[in-house]
């Protein structure tokens, strides 16, 4: 603690605060690297988290089926594919988009999607 002036006031000053991130400190990865100041929170140059990042959505069509198999296991349904969206961010944002017209359209987007991957 610091006395400031004669007026008795006491000024506390606060040091390496630390982030309250409820969703993340249940992580035993990310309490380890912040208990040992290791994440790039305060441009620590050990852990720098990735900036770029791929999201996909698959858009199907379900076939109801009600087949029972044995006594305990029913099949309900049946997704069909109809496309794929996929969007990369690097520094910057591309999207790619694959359908039932093209023919074997979910090898493609796994090909793609991997070949994304290894930029990202």
């Amino acid at each position: 603690m610091k006395c400031c002036n004669q007026e008795k006031q006491k000024e506390v000053k606060l040091t390496a605060t630390k982030p309250f991130l409820k969703q993340l400190d249940r992580q035993p990865l990310f309490k380890h690297l912040l208990a040992h100041d290791l994440i790039n929170i305060r441009g620590s140059p050990l852990y720098t988290p990735i900036q770029g990042y791929i999201t996909f959505d698959f858009k199907t069509n379900e076939e109801v089926l009600n087949n029972q198999i044995t006594d305990s296991t029913v099949i309900i349904s049946k997704l069909h594919p109809l496309s794929v969206a996929m969007s990369v961010k690097t520094n910057t944002i591309k999207s790619f988009y694959y359908d039932i017209r093209q023919p074997d359209f979910i090898n493609l987007f796994m090909k793609e999607l991997f070949n994304q991957a290894k930029i990202v």
